[in-house]
């Protein structure tokens, strides 16, 4: 039993929108999780995942549902530097009739990803993760991408360390409008830029950048999105 890991996890999620806009996401969500993985050696674990979530909305505009996931994951460390970690399975979405606005039906589909992280040197360390995945929808019930997202962190100067990262997603939705229902193709472009010191052992200060560019098939849903944030960070232990 020393080389089994079992693991279970749970979340609760309310969502609240701030703006009538966007009511439709007012939701509340169960989530579960579980894994139970095998050492077949000290540097390679794998074993199965499988996870289920329970989602009620607030408001009859997007259709209440179940869903499920069942498969496979690993984690490789040929060294003490880098380490991979693949994951690929079966999801499922159960839809109820909630909704006054989009007719709707269950979907199978399947996910994957490829995650990998290099601590190139002690003050480089990057990631890369890529892959397909299914998600609930903002106005359609889901939403099915793929994605590629990879990141740079640099600690060069002491006390002080940099962020880079840039995000790339394809994806496809339907989108309601009064006519019915319309299959929506768009693509997300993403990068990020974030420096923070910290100031004594306990305490940082944070500044991040973030654009995104938002091309669609649907013209009236495309933009263009600039976020500047401030984040100040206390670390009691």
């Amino acid at each position: 039993m020393d080389d089994v890991t079992l693991s279970l996890g749970y979340d609760h999620e309310n969502v609240f929108s701030t703006t009538s806009q966007f009511k439709q996401q007012d939701r509340a969500t169960e989530m579960l999780v579980g894994r139970a993985g095998f050492r077949f050696h000290p540097r390679l674990t794998a074993g199965v995942e499988a996870t289920g979530s329970f989602t009620a909305y607030d408001h009859p505009l997007l259709n209440d549902n179940t869903g499920y996931s069942i498969g496979l994951y690993g984690t490789w460390q040929p060294g003490n530097y880098f380490q991979l970690q693949p994951r690929a399975g079966f999801s499922a979405y159960q839809f109820d009739q909630t909704s006054r606005f989009i007719g709707t039906g269950n979907l199978n589909s399947w996910y994957a990803d490829l995650t990998v992280n290099h601590e190139a040197t002690k003050a480089i360390t990057y990631s890369l993760s890529a892959g397909r995945e299914v998600r609930l929808g903002v106005l359609s019930d889901a939403i099915e991408d793929w994605y590629c997202r990879p990141g740079v962190h640099w600690s060069i100067i002491k006390n002080v360390s940099l962020q880079t990262s840039f995000s790339y997603e394809h994806g496809k939705q339907g989108a309601a409008n009064r006519f019915g229902n319309l299959t929506e193709n768009y693509d997300w472009f993403g990068g990020n830029v974030g420096i923070s010191y910290s100031f004594i052992k306990k305490l940082s200060l944070a500044l991040n950048y973030r654009f995104t560019i938002r091309s669609s098939d649907t013209t009236s849903r495309e933009y263009d999105q600039n976020v500047v944030g401030l984040r100040m960070t206390y670390y009691p232990q």
